[in-house]
This record gives C-alpha cells, sequence and structure tokens, in this order.
C-alpha cells in the first residue's frame, strides 16, 4: 500500500486502525497494536510534567514558610522561581506542538522543525537540572545542620572542614542526580523523539 506523506501527517495524532500505517510509522520491531503520534505523546509527557512542577512549586512555598534557616530559603526561593519559568515555559512549548502542517512547509520540514525544538528542549531541562541540583543539595543540608539548633549550626558552619565535606557531597551527588534525570528523559521524551527520527528518514527516502 502507498501512503502520501501528507495523508500520513495528517493522521498522525489519531488512532491508527491500518496495518500498512503502522508499519510505516513505527520503527523497529514494536509489537503491532493501536498507537498514537510521537507528537501526541511528548504532549502527553509534556501535560504530566507541568502537573509535577505545580506540585513541586506548593511544596517548595510550603517549605519556604516553615522553615527558617536562611540558606534553606534562599535555596526554596531559587527553585521555586525556576518551577514558575519551567511551568511557563512548558506550556508555551506544549501549545507549539501541533500535527497541523504550517502553510507552505513541507511535511519532512514539520517533522525537522518538531524534531529540533522537542530535542533543544530536552537539552535545555537537563542542563538547568545540572544547576539546580547543587542548589537543592546545599539547602538540604543545611536544613539538616539547623537540627541541630541555631547555635551549633552557625558553629559548624564556620568551620572549613564543614564546608569541604558539603562540597564532596555535592560534587558526588550531582551527577548522580543527572543521569536520573537523563533516564526520565529518556523514557518520557527520547523514545518518541526516536520515532521521529525513524519518520523523518522515511520521508526522505
Amino acid at each position: 500500500m502507498n501512503i502520501e506523506p501528507e495523508s500520513l501527517w495528517q493522521n498522525l495524532d489519531k488512532v491508527e486502525e491500518s496495518q500498512a500505517m503502522i508499519d510505516f510509522a513505527i520503527p523497529g520491531n514494536i509489537a503491532r497494536s493501536k498507537t498514537k503520534s510521537p507528537l501526541m505523546k511528548i504532549k502527553k509527557s509534556l501535560q504530566a510534567s507541568m502537573v509535577w512542577i505545580a506540585i513541586l512549586l506548593v511544596v517548595y512555598i510550603s517549605a519556604f514558610l516553615i522553615f527558617q534557616p536562611i540558606f534553606t530559603r534562599i535555596s526554596l526561593l531559587v527553585l521555586a522561581g525556576y518551577s514558575v519559568y519551567s511551568f511557563i515555559y512548558s506550556f508555551k512549548f506544549y501549545r507549539q506542538i501541533s500535527p497541523d502542517v504550517i502553510a507552505g512547509n513541507s511535511v519532512i520540514a514539520e517533522l525537522e522543525r518538531h524534531y529540533s525544538s522537542i530535542t533543544r528542549w530536552c537539552k535545555a531541562q537537563e542542563l538547568n537540572a545540572l544547576f539546580l541540583y547543587p542548589i537543592s543539595i546545599l539547602g538540604g543540608a543545611i536544613l539538616g545542620l539547623s537540627t541541630a539548633g541555631a547555635e551549633k549550626m552557625d558553629l559548624l558552619m564556620h568551620k572549613p572542614n564543614v564546608w569541604a565535606i558539603l562540597l564532596g557531597f555535592i560534587i558526588i551527588i550531582t551527577p548522580v542526580l543527572f543521569y536520573i534525570t537523563r533516564w526520565m528523559m529518556k523514557v518520557a521524551y527520547y523514545k518518541h523523539l526516536e520515532h521521529l527520527r525513524v519518520l523523518i528518514e522515511l520521508f526522505d527516502e
């Protein structure tokens, strides 16, 4: 069965019934079953991400009001601010993802546009996380020290070896958290990006 590129594109956001369409659209030996467009799956993942961002924002604001250590409150304020920015950025990005072809653009141009923009968004999230993890770890560590009492915490914070331990902890834990983030991005987004990449190669043949 010959499938026109424009016909395939227009049906990317619908449940596919045609076996030929499924064979054409899905890479590898994925089980032959009803499936939806990778773009729609990415949008669904974005919806879930925005829900978690909103939940974390509430947690950060609540913690900011509860906990007193200044470094902890600063870190929570930074995290809350980033959550607001991330939610707005993700929402705008969510609205930009559409299976509709922009007038004057070819199907392959639309696929490449979405592939590039989604890839940039994913990489930006990973890099931002690499910056935020040390702030989170430091804020949490200082909160832990505060349980010993304000005076003892102040005494500990003036000891260079305490700061050395905190720095070492940040250096060790940050890469671990970064790779966990990358794995989560792979599960939520990269597998669908791979689907888009295969579609681009098919249209380019």
